[in-house]
């Protein structure tokens, strides 16, 4: 099963659609990402077997970290993508790797890249753009999603949910 750790951003998530409309109303083209797979991704886990999957929930559920408000500051073209670029702040580095170290641990996960936290609104795109933007959520909980194909559509399925406590200090 193929799957990956993101959260959702409901607190703006209404903007960033509203955003996706109107650059299909100016007709920017490209592969849109549909409106309910919009997310930011922590972890690309890549295909997990069902004994691997089951330890990543059972890691997932030791995790143990505060919420924590999430800044979007951009939105910009990057490589052939239209992106909303994610400020890298203190909490959500963090909490990234803090995920990072507890599935490279139990030998599911090992990427040695840096992150770069954004959220892909157009695939195949070769829009020209770099607008500063303010938008923010507070993230309470990670997903651990599966990435299927369901009438012949892409879909994100949240397969298990991690609550975040309390408020960061």
């Amino acid at each position: 099963m193929r799957t990956f750790i993101g959260i959702k951003l409901n607190d703006c998530y209404n903007q960033i659609i509203e955003m996706q409309q109107e650059f299909k109303r100016m007709e920017i083209f490209g592969n849109y990402t549909l409106p309910e797979n919009v997310h930011l991704t922590l972890l690309f886990l890549g295909e997990l077997n069902q004994e691997e999957f089951k330890k990543v929930k059972l890691t997932l559920n030791q995790i143990e970290y505060s919420s924590f408000p999430v800044y979007i500051d951009k939105v910009k073209d990057f490589k052939d993508m239209m992106i909303l670029e994610i400020r890298q702040s203190t909490e959500l580095m963090q909490f990234q790797a803090l995920l990072n170290r507890a599935l490279t641990k139990e030998n599911i996960y090992n990427e040695r890249r840096p992150y770069y936290p954004h959220i892909t609104l157009i695939r195949r795109c070769n829009y020209k753009i770099n607008k500063e933007i303010a938008l923010a959520s507070t993230v309470n909980e990670a997903v651990l999603f599966s990435s299927e194909r369901i009438n012949n559509r892409l879909s994100y399925i949240p397969k298990h949910i991690i609550q975040l406590r309390g408020n960061y200090a």
